[in-house]
């Protein structure tokens, strides 16, 4: 078989090999940078991580209105904008802050569909790491998807990667709802909560809780 392929190679040009050769080459180098390059996307992807707290109100004005409290315990040493997410499909996002400081926000654009945003802190980088990142976003109730009479779908996922995790729920004063099942008689419960071990990071939907309202009798 080697006699075989000596003679092949005797039969093309030099110039011929040498243009094999480059094209070979210019392949390997490219797949090589296109796994570099996903290998940096994916970093970015999990470059911050914290543990969130988000307080879910059902408000008297008719709205699902989360306040999401991110204490920020993983960042990069570069950062110029954070990617975060609003984990309810079709809600608002209303304001970011940073200890009560109001920051500017935009829509990803190669994300909108998952409601992704870029928030701009204006933080230095040590200034982040320790920093508790604040989201108000917002839905009407009636637009919130069902999962069968008056029982609303909450989606559960981080606004970014999250070691932990809590989701609680809250009736606002002047509500006509109360909570049905074995709430029916408190203001607020808590839907969920997680916690990951070591130094992980979850970037992903967790599931729905579903909030289970009965109309006030009167």
């Amino acid at each position: 078989m080697t006699k075989i392929y000596d003679a092949i190679l005797d039969r093309v040009p030099y110039r011929v090999l040498n243009v094999v050769c480059l094209i070979v080459l210019a392949g390997a180098a490219l797949a090589l940078s296109v796994n570099v390059a996903s290998s940096a996307t994916n970093f970015r992807s999990h470059a911050f991580g914290g543990q969130e707290v988000v307080d879910a109100h059902i408000t008297a004005d008719g709205l699902l209105r989360a306040y999401s409290r991110v204490s920020i315990t993983k960042c990069p040493d570069d950062v110029s904008y954070i990617p975060i997410r609003v984990s309810q499909p079709g809600a608002t996002l209303e304001s970011v802050a940073f200890d009560g400081r109001k920051v500017s926000f935009a829509p990803d654009d190669e994300h909108a569909e998952e409601g992704a945003y870029r928030v701009m802190p204006g933080l230095p980088e040590n200034a982040l790491k320790s920093a508790v990142m604040e989201i108000t976003w917002s839905m009407p109730l009636d637009k919130v998807e069902s999962g069968g009479p008056n029982s609303y779908q909450f989606h559960l996922r981080g606004a970014i990667p999250i070691s932990s995790y809590t989701a609680n729920v809250i009736l606002d004063e002047g509500v006509p709802y109360a909570f049905g099942g074995k709430f029916a008689n408190v203001p607020a419960y808590s839907m969920f909560w997680t916690k990951h071990t070591g130094r992980s990071y979850f970037d992903g939907e967790m599931g729905t809780c579903g909030i289970g309202l009965v109309k006030k009798e009167i």
